[in-house]
């Protein structure tokens, strides 16, 4: 991640330790899931299945994928609950917060438009 992010795309040095920090904690909140499967089951098998399975999910209904929006009441719960959701929105606010951004005025050029080179009112738009 380091290499490929700071070193080939450029992401400015200024959001490295904030960046990583919030990847650290995310990584460490999947080793306590899959030590709590560890523990609570006794073949390695369905413990390994069962992390496979609440990653997947967490991953599947964490906004990246399928939005907010589209998901039914039960499947929001989890949105909410788990930690990936988060972590998503934090980690992209905190790489491109700071950036600055080509300008634009014409809306069917470009998904996001606006006419500020924010990188907060461009993740805002």
């Amino acid at each position: 991640m380091s290499i490929a992010g700071w070193a080939i795309q450029g992401y400015l040095g200024s959001t490295y330790g904030t960046a990583i920090g919030i990847w650290a904690v995310q990584m460490l909140e999947y080793e306590f899931k899959a030590e709590a499967f560890a523990i609570l089951l006794d073949d390695p098998i369905v413990g390994m299945l069962g992390f496979i399975s609440t990653w997947f999910a967490t991953f599947l209904l964490s906004g990246m994928i399928i939005s907010l929006d589209d998901m039914i009441w039960p499947f929001k719960i989890i949105y909410y609950i788990t930690p990936c959701s988060y972590f998503s929105r934090s980690f992209t606010y905190s790489l491109f917060v700071d950036a600055t951004w080509d300008s634009c005025t014409d809306r069917n050029t470009s998904v996001v438009c606006t006419p500020s080179t924010n990188g907060k009112d461009v993740l805002d738009a």
